[in-house]
C-alpha cells in the first residue's frame, strides 16, 4: 500500500507530465499557425508508411512539413522534392 507521501509525489511528477505535454502541445500548434513546422527527423518513418502502402511505385521526398490552413482552420502534411519511381 503506497503512504500518503508517495501518493503525494506521483500526483506532482503525474502533473508536471501533464503540464508539460500541453505546453509542448500549444508551443506546437502556435508555431504551424505561425509558418510550417519541419517534420524532417521523421520524413524517413512517413516515407516508409507511404511506401509500404503503394504496390508498384515508390516515393521519396526531402522534407516534411505541417502547415496551418487558415481557410480550413486545420492543420495538414506537406511534403518537399518529391520524386516518385518505380
Amino acid at each position: 500500500m503506497l503512504t500518503a507521501n508517495v501518493r503525494k509525489w506521483s500526483l506532482r511528477v503525474a502533473a508536471a507530465a501533464g503540464a508539460l505535454l500541453l505546453v509542448t502541445v500549444g508551443l506546437f500548434t502556435w508555431r504551424a499557425m505561425n509558418g510550417p513546422v519541419s517534420l524532417g527527423f521523421l520524413s524517413p518513418q512517413i516515407e516508409a508508411m507511404i511506401n509500404a502502402s503503394l504496390t508498384g511505385m515508390r516515393i521519396r521526398f526531402d522534407d516534411s512539413v505541417i502547415a496551418w490552413s487558415e481557410g480550413r482552420k486545420l492543420a495538414h502534411l506537406q511534403v518537399r522534392q518529391l520524386a516518385s519511381f518505380r
